[in-house]
């Protein structure tokens, strides 16, 4: 994935609600300001296959 397709994902995750943050992350947050999401979101795509975020963003971009 290229860094747009990662940077359409996060915003796609966000524009969904926070269901779908806890869904992507696997766990809630307990703030959900965007700084605080964002920041979240690449700790998680840092350690997540490329597979599995290509099947998040089939899933929320396509």
């Amino acid at each position: 994935m290229t860094e747009k397709m990662y940077e359409e994902l996060k915003d796609a995750i966000i524009g969904n609600g926070t269901d779908a943050i806890d869904d992507f992350l696997g766990y809630e947050l307990s703030q959900y300001d965007e700084k605080t999401i964002k920041d979240a979101m690449d700790d998680v795509l840092d350690q997540m296959p490329e597979d599995i975020a290509l099947d998040f963003y089939n899933e929320y971009c396509q």
